[in-house]
């Protein structure tokens, strides 16, 4: 009789789950289904309305990490970096130093990318199936209540 309270326990939590964080799942989604030039449009949008959102520069940062464009990784993850520290709600303010590591293992790995590798790598960013890299953190934002007027379209 376990295993069936087992699987009723994780489909309570997965609804749980997905109820409590509907606009970092909404974009978890669009990613895994392999509409990451959707969530660079978001981002652009939500950018042109104010350069300093935080949830644009994290998606943008996103789609730049996971399209090598690492050409402009730094110039965002600096901008992203300026705006998260004049941010103090718990979740996120706690999630800054992980953002800041994430991103400068990138940085540290820019150096080594021969065209070869880069090629490489290029080509599986296309492939649907990955969540989101830096879900956590919009997650830490919503749990915040950051997001509460986010319509994801």
């Amino acid at each position: 009789m376990f295993f069936p309270r087992l699987v009723l326990l994780f489909i309570f939590m997965s609804t749980v789950y997905a109820q409590e964080f509907p606009v970092t799942n909404q974009l978890d989604e669009l990613w895994l289904s392999g509409q990451k030039i959707k969530i660079l449009e978001i981002a652009n949008n939500r950018l042109a309305s104010d350069e300093n959102d935080v949830l644009g520069l994290l998606l943008k940062l996103e789609y730049e990490i996971e399209f090598l464009e690492l050409d402009k990784v730094e110039g965002t993850a600096d901008k992203l970096f300026s705006v998260a520290s004049q941010i103090s709600a718990e979740e996120f303010a706690n999630k800054i130093p992980r953002i800041e590591l994430t991103v400068n293992r990138i940085r540290m790995a820019i150096p080594y990318y021969t065209p070869e590798l880069l090629a490489e790598d290029l080509a599986k960013a296309n492939i649907a199936g990955k969540p989101l890299g830096l879900r956590e953190f919009i997650e830490a934002l919503e749990k915040d209540g950051l997001l509460s007027n986010v319509i994801v379209q």
